[in-house]
């Protein structure tokens, strides 16, 4: 099935990132490395999210849209408890999310300390971390746990 597809890409993306976070970046000690780790959690824990949006639509729970953001209030209203997925990692998905779109309209980024500064057009800033970078790894390693778990049980 498609699903175990995104499941395995998924995994693989995480476990790039993994390999990024603690063999690269150990290495390198480039702060730049961070920002570009996170459209790869990104993107894992939207492969993770479709495939729950993908079953329950199957099943006939939910509507599915074309705009992304109605799909994901979706997903935070209907499938996320049954996914055991708590309003806290919702929370952590949403600030992921608002960093790497920060980061993808950013005009300008820098290091300051042990922080990458991700400066936009409006003089908002967003920063980001070592350990912040691990935090929202072990989000989505949670959340492909969780989902697959889900999907392997029911299937």
């Amino acid at each position: 099935m498609r699903y175990f597809e995104n499941l395995d890409e998924a995994e693989r993306l995480l476990k790039t990132s993994d390999h990024l976070i603690y063999v690269s970046y150990t290495l390198l000690k480039d702060h730049k490395l961070l920002v570009k780790i996170l459209p790869e959690i990104k993107n894992a824990i939207l492969k993770s999210l479709n495939v729950v949006l993908q079953n329950e639509y199957l099943f006939k729970r939910i509507k599915l849209y074309k705009n992304p953001k109605d799909n994901f209030e979706t997903f935070k209203k209907k499938c996320a408890k049954r996914y055991g997925i708590s309003p806290g990692e919702i929370k952590q998905i949403e600030a992921l999310f608002k960093l790497v779109e920060g980061h993808e309209k950013s005009t300008m980024e820098f290091v300051r300390g042990e922080k990458v500064v991700i400066l936009s057009d409006t003089s908002t800033h967003l920063t980001v971390n070592l350990e912040e970078t691990k935090e929202f790894l072990q989000l989505g390693k949670s959340i492909l746990r969780k989902v697959r778990g889900k999907i392997e049980h029911n299937n």
